[in-house]
């Protein structure tokens, strides 16, 4: 073996994986407006991860290529052609993996198999669009793709040469030096990079608190203690609420989860995010010019981590911007009964809190227990048992059955709210569990915890079971609680409307920051005093999935608007929360008031989204088996 040789074939690939690692970190850098938005950390950590991935690929890619060089050309003694093409192949096939694991979800093996899947659905017609995927891939990341494979071509070229300059001498010793000289500069730069980055994440790390965000999907308000519900189904949590601010009105900006969970990620409303419906093969993605409070707070010196149980909260959505680690557990499947566990997310997120532990971290963990179906295990399957029953019509039994998977055979109402409540028990023994573990790691008094829900659930109210009908109170009215470090001292109940989108600048109150970058929806409900919140402050939910709503509650009033219908109603939501009286006729004024409120904020949300050059982003879904677990949730249109 040459060494010599392979010395210079390692500096060429050196410098190749920095252009190559460059270009990817400009463009990701450019897409997510980091620059834009002042965010010089989260460039450097961009620029640094890029570098480093590439230039090791690169220089593996060299040292693999020459390898095989050495074994076809002199072990085998197959011909010098016909080992260059195989050669060229294995390069190809490389650089090809290393492009999918940047853009998607995939390696070579797995995207070929998923590319020759959409080729096979389009020819038998089994797809509406199989080549959609690829159009709008090609369309996406068009050029980038041309600059990545002018970078290949010169990788190929630069590197073919070198292996024939020891007998044609094509490229002179000094031109040799350079690239060597060359590559030395670039690591060096790379070494620097990381060193500066390390000395700054210990110098200036945050002196703010952790930051945990417990969301259980689903659930509602009512149907919890420490919320007057008749039932025992939160002791955990109700114990854990005495030391917190627990905000008694708070609402949901959407009644299912993609478009609630990004106004909490990102404090805009779904008119602003867009983050707005799953269609028939297509869903809406987290658009990456938005900063996420994972995004924020990376770029104050967080460690941040997801644990999701969601199937819809996933990386190919690109809900995964800001986190250093983003673990999605087994995706639901309603027909076999079958969902991830709480206990799952708690040993996960637990191992990494217990690694993490010695500088600031934000752990955002999304459960699903208390999401249809209705399957808490035992003993929680038989906590409850309701004294009377409530039988359901046809039309209710045939929707119930269709979100229970396999338990949906009762026709009484009762049995699936007392496993729905079977649900909340066991949660909230989970909830109960991880912050015990918290307190035993001794960071409960130095953590900002949040518990909350993305939306609520209904139970045939108002002629709906389940999620994502309506912006009634039983789907969109959420519990908030968040306990702040002992050394800020606030709690007790708030009884003003907040949101999901209060979320956001609340946290970066509490650790002593502010999110600049742009205008948000959200105020800050934790300050000196948990009495804050304006009295006459109006709050917004929108729906745009299955039916278009908006919804505004203002003082003691509630109106919802349709729309395509032009109907509006209105409630007392203070003396009638249940909303079975619409009081729109006797208070025609009051209804007009509230419609024209929505009207113009409406026309705010887009001038808002337009000043932000926000644009819808979806991507096209092509797995079968994805698309029946989301339609079978009542996720796709």
């Amino acid at each position: 073996m040459n060494k010599e040789r392979l010395f210079n074939l390692l500096s060429s690939g050196i410098i190749a994986g920095f252009i190559l690692g460059l270009a990817i970190a400009l463009h990701d850098i450019l897409v997510a407006s980091y620059l834009q938005y002042g965010m010089l950390r989260l460039v450097n950590f961009i620029l640094r991860d890029r570098l480093n991935i590439y230039i090791l690929s690169a220089a593996g890619t060299v040292a693999i290529l020459y390898i095989f060089w050495i074994l076809l050309a002199e072990k085998i003694k197959l011909s010098k052609k016909l080992t260059a093409g195989l050669i060229t192949i294995l390069g190809i096939a490389l650089f090809t993996d290393r492009i999918f694991r940047t853009f998607t979800p995939f390696t070579l093996l797995s995207g070929t198999k998923r590319l020759a899947v959409i080729l096979g659905n389009s020819i038998t017609g089994v797809s509406e669009s199989g080549f959609s995927y690829m159009f709008n891939t090609l369309q996406r990341y068009g050029a980038f793709c041309i600059v990545l494979f002018i970078c290949f071509t010169i990788f190929i070229i630069v590197g073919w040469r070198v292996i024939k300059m020891g007998r044609k001498r094509i490229l002179s010793r000094v031109t040799l030096k350079y690239i060597r000289r060359g590559a030395f500069i670039l690591v060096a730069f790379v070494a620097l990079l990381n060193l500066v980055i390390a000395v700054d994440a210990g110098v200036n790390a945050p002196k703010g608190p952790n930051v945990i965000i417990l969301l259980s999907d689903s659930l509602r308000r009512d149907h919890m203690g420490l919320y007057g519900y008749g039932r025992d189904t939160t002791p955990n949590i109700d114990r854990f609420a005495k030391d917190c601010v627990v905000f008694k009105n708070a609402i949901s900006q959407c009644s299912w989860t993609s478009p609630a969970v990004a106004s909490l990620f990102t404090s805009l409303y779904s008119s602003v995010h867009g983050v707005i419906s799953h269609r028939e093969r297509k869903a809406d993605c987290l658009n990456h010019k938005l900063v996420t409070i994972a995004e924020a707070l990376k770029e104050k010196g967080f460690q941040t981590a997801a644990f999701i149980a969601s199937p819809q909260i996933c990386k190919g959505l690109l809900w995964d911007q800001g986190f250093d680690k983003f673990k999605r557990i087994a995706t639901m499947d309603v027909f076999l009964n079958a969902k991830p566990r709480a206990s799952e997310l708690n040993r996960l997120s637990l191992e990494w809190i217990a690694k993490n532990k010695g500088k600031p971290f934000f752990v955002y963990i999304h459960y699903m227990d208390t999401h249809y179906p209705y399957i808490p295990p035992q003993p929680y399957d038989s906590a409850f048992k309701s004294d009377v029953t409530r039988k359901m019509n046809t039309k209710e039994a045939s929707a119930m059955h269709g979100v229970s998977g396999k338990d949906g055979q009762s026709s009484d109402l009762s049995y699936y709210i007392d496993k729905y409540d079977g649900e909340i028990l066991y949660m909230d023994h989970m909830i109960g569990q991880f912050l015990g573990e918290l307190k035993r790691y001794g960071l409960a008094d130095n953590t900002v915890i949040v518990v909350t829900s993305d939306h609520g659930e209904g139970f045939f109210e108002h002629g709906f079971c389940g999620h994502g009908h309506t912006l009634y109170n039983e789907e969109i009215d959420i519990p908030l609680i968040i306990k702040v470090p002992e050394s800020i001292g606030l709690k007790g109940a708030v009884y003003r409307k907040v949101g999901l989108i209060d979320i956001l600048p609340s946290i970066m109150h509490v650790i002593g920051s502010k999110f600049s970058y742009y205008d948000i929806n959200g105020i800050n409900i934790l300050d000196s005093s948990v009495d804050t919140v304006p009295k006459n402050r109006a709050i917004f939910s929108e729906l745009d999935h299955k039916i278009t709503l908006r919804a505004i509650k203002k003082f003691n009033y509630k109106a919802i608007y349709a729309p395509s219908e032009e109907k509006v109603e209105l409630y007392d939501f203070e003396n009638d929360p249940r909303e079975t009286d619409n009081i729109v006729e006797s208070y025609s004024e009051k209804s007009d008031e509230l419609q024209e409120e929505i009207d113009a904020w409406q026309k705010q949300r887009g001038l808002q989204k337009k000043a932000l050059g926000l644009k819808n982003v979806w991507v096209t879904i092509e797995d079968e088996k994805r698309i029946e677990q989301l339609r079978a949730l009542g996720y796709l249109q």
